[in-house]
């Protein structure tokens, strides 16, 4: 995707955001889909012998 694509996709997610009305406060029930997520890619990547780093995929790591 060319860059200026993908500027036009960012903008007009940002505005429909802003469109969207206030914001609200994230409360346990909405963390609670995106931390199960979370622990099942760590969970996904540890099968296959990776783990990430600032630096990008690691075998064997001990960093998590």
């Amino acid at each position: 995707m060319r860059a200026k694509d993908t500027k036009a996709r960012i903008e007009s997610k940002l505005l429909s955001a802003l469109e969207s009305g206030p914001a609200t406060p994230m409360t346990a029930r909405d963390w609670k889909p995106i931390t199960t997520e979370g622990l099942e890619r760590l969970r996904a990547n540890k099968k296959v012998g990776e783990s990430l780093t600032d630096d990008g995929p690691v075998k064997n790591s001990r960093h998590l």
